[in-house]
């Protein structure tokens, strides 16, 4: 229901939504969802499309006022790579964030030379004092 809710608002932004059947909004919104790849956005990707749609940056899906759905799905294509490659690009930053805290877990646990030649010396000492009773 949101899906075509925005896409007539957006045929409207264009001046197109009079021209524009119900029939043509709906499908849009189907073809949308059951698609096996733009089913993936949420509504928030969605929104962020269509604000640079607007703006032109993914072409125009009309000609002479007339809305060509195909062409709106078309234009959605180059906007989903760039989404993926941001989502893979997000992923691996956090992934790394996560490989960054784990070393400095590990750091924190790592003992320096200088402490383990203490340890190994107190070792010694408190052997020569209390001897192995074995």
């Amino acid at each position: 229901m949101w899906l075509r809710f925005h896409i007539a608002e957006t045929f409207a932004f264009l001046g197109i939504y009079d021209t524009a059947s119900k029939h043509q909004v709906v499908q849009t919104a189907e073809l949308i969802l059951d698609h096996e790849v733009f089913g993936q956005m949420n509504l928030d990707e969605f929104l962020t499309f269509l604000k640079y749609f607007k703006r032109g940056d993914y072409g125009k899906i009309y000609q002479s006022k007339r809305p060509n759905p195909q062409e709106f799905l078309m234009c959605l294509k180059p906007f989903w790579n760039e989404l993926v490659e941001y989502r893979i690009h997000v992923a691996k930053k956090e992934e790394e964030a996560r490989l960054r805290k784990m070393a400095e877990k590990d750091k924190q646990n790592l003992m320096t030379r200088e402490e383990y030649d203490e340890i190994k010396m107190l070792t010694k000492m408190y052997e020569m004092v209390i001897p192995n009773r074995g």
